[in-house]
């Protein structure tokens, strides 16, 4: 059974253990299940941190329901103690109900009877999303185009190219040779856009930023530096309150500079400040004015 049949396959009944051992974690794809599985057997999902909390507890907790409701519980590792370690192993592997427990963990030892997900989704993997995600008529030659182009695409890019096959049919050549590589992100050059705007080296970002702007629209930048700076205000937090597990969570999306040396350059008010900046330009280009506010803050937000 492939990654995405057993991704998408329901528990047959209270008590299965799903782990997921991401080596990245698509977020969008986690949501994404999570809300089919949910729709399906009509239960409730609730996120459990272990380092924040009582695992005794937390093991009363899943031993007993209300009224019969079963729920999802997502158990996300962290750093624990080795005592904790063989008691949440041993509660894992004897388990029976009432509740699903989906465990997501990024300790090697458990990758032999977990999920493993990749970010990147090859052509055999898109095929098995597509299929499960209701899209079996994909025209053949679309995705046969589609994986000349490259040998892999992100979770996101795969959903939002399945939306344009079913639109496009079997008359897809325009989209491939003239908006493919419009509507796809070349994340190599955002992560060096990134690394360059967050170390502050101003010089390098504005010759980078000439080079790029122009390929996306104002939207999509507007969006773009807005998540990047939401990112990087949830790395700090849990950085700071020394939460490893959860910080590293948020830190795939940044560059790899960022949470070598340059987070050490910033305070969740300064990112805050800069994210009210961004605000104040988005909301003056919406309104007709400050058309020059992207090249303003992209040279300035940090000063």
């Amino acid at each position: 059974m492939s990654v995405f049949q057993q991704l998408y396959t329901v528990p047959a009944k209270a008590g299965c253990i799903t782990i997921f051992c991401p080596k990245s974690i698509p977020e969008k794809l986690i949501d994404f299940h999570r809300t089919i599985i949910c729709s399906q057997i009509s239960s409730q999902y609730r996120v459990i941190l272990l380092q924040d909390c009582d695992i005794e507890e937390l093991f009363a907790q899943l031993a007993i329901t209300f009224l019969g409701e079963a729920f999802i519980y997502a158990l996300k590792d962290s750093d624990i103690s080795v005592a904790q370690r063989k008691k949440l192993d041993a509660f894992l592997k004897d388990y029976l109900g009432p509740h699903y427990v989906y465990f997501f963990t990024s300790e090697p030892h458990y990758e032999k009877n977990g999920l493993v997900l990749e970010s990147a989704v090859n052509k055999k993997t898109f095929q098995e999303l597509a299929a499960q995600n209701g899209h079996k008529a994909l025209a053949p030659s679309f995705i046969d185009k589609l994986y000349a182009e490259r040998a892999s695409y992100t979770f996101d890019e795969s959903i939002m190219l399945m939306r344009y096959a079913n639109l496009l049919g079997s008359r897809h050549d325009i989209f491939f040779s003239e908006w493919l590589n419009r509507i796809l992100v070349d994340d190599i050059s955002l992560f060096t856009l990134s690394q360059y705007f967050f170390a502050q080296q101003r010089q390098l970002l504005m010759a980078e930023w000439a080079r790029l702007k122009d390929q996306y629209p104002t939207e999509f930048w507007i969006a773009f530096f807005s998540e990047q700076l939401w990112q990087a205000t949830l790395y700090i937090q849990y950085a700071a309150a020394g939460k490893a597990a959860e910080a590293k969570r948020h830190a795939y999306r940044l560059p790899f500079s960022f949470f070598q040396k340059d987070y050490k350059r910033y305070t969740r008010q300064q990112l805050a400040q800069a994210h009210e900046f961004l605000y104040t330009v988005d909301h003056g280009l919406k309104n007709g004015y400050a058309t020059d506010g992207l090249e303003i803050f992209i040279h300035s937000a940090f000063r």
